[in-house]
């Protein structure tokens, strides 16, 4: 049995997207362009962003902010929605390796099987929050209060 024409659309464009990921530089980041739709919407933990040129800017703060950011995608799934799961890491500004961060990126799809709708999720809490030197310590003090 084929796949449906909106099905197959979705898996290239889920590839796409992928190795967009993987792609991606401070002098690349209109590579998302031809797989966005031009009211797409943008959500992460700190944001909710509407728009091409929205998304473009959440990528153009980043390498602003960290030296040399990279993605590295670990698996790809594709229901509805498209997943693509990742791992970012960069280097900090005295040269060593920050812990990478670990999440997935939910994918909306528009009719024509571009992407209208990126989601992010990952944890914050553990991932950010508690790696920063004095935040980190009421952080794990929380998490040591709530666990079983």
């Amino acid at each position: 049995m084929s796949a449906a024409p909106a099905d197959d659309s979705r898996a290239a464009t889920l590839r796409s997207y992928a190795r967009a990921f993987e792609t991606l530089a401070a002098d690349r980041l209109d590579v998302f362009a031809p797989l966005i739709t031009d009211d797409v919407v943008f959500r992460d933990p700190f944001n909710t962003l509407h728009g091409r040129d929205a998304f473009r800017a959440v990528f153009a703060k980043m390498y602003r902010q960290l030296q040399d950011p990279r993605f590295q995608v670990a698996d790809l799934a594709l229901g509805e929605r498209g997943y693509v799961r990742w791992s970012m890491t960069w280097t900090r500004r005295d040269g060593t390796a920050a812990a990478p961060v670990e999440g997935v990126s939910e994918l909306i799809f528009a009719a024509d099987g571009r992407v209208c709708g990126h989601v992010d999720h990952w944890d914050v809490a553990s991932q950010l929050y508690e790696r920063a030197p004095v935040l980190g310590v009421l952080m794990r003090a929380l998490r040591r209060r709530f666990a079983l």
